[in-house]
């Protein structure tokens, strides 16, 4: 939320002088699908708040993108698969440091 934070800030700050806050306020309640890295953003009238429709997005060479399903369930099967590896050999090197402390 602070990279989305951090992006309506300078949207704002694009449009009107940084020394003039009120300004850049203004220009947030005016976002209307402001396209961010947790969602899309747009100011709600009604609640006097700026509201977020919810969506997964990931930085992928400066850009944001839409992740890849396949591409994600391949990575996190990959991350079991070492995190296992890891508590194997973690397990073998205990057993090896009790083995060597009973000697």
């Amino acid at each position: 939320m602070g990279y989305d934070a951090a992006l309506l800030t300078l949207d704002g700050v694009s449009s009107y002088p940084p020394d003039r806050p009120r300004a850049i306020a203004r220009a947030v309640t005016r976002l209307t699908d402001f396209q961010g890295a947790t969602g899309v953003f747009r100011f709600d009238e009604a609640i006097d708040r700026l509201v977020r429709r919810a969506g997964i997005r990931m930085l992928l060479d400066s850009q944001l993108v839409d992740p890849d399903p396949e591409a994600i369930a391949e990575w996190s099967m990959e991350a079991r698969a070492q995190e296992e590896e890891r508590l194997r050999l973690e397990a073998e090197e205990e057993l090896r440091r009790q083995s060597t402390d009973s000697d």
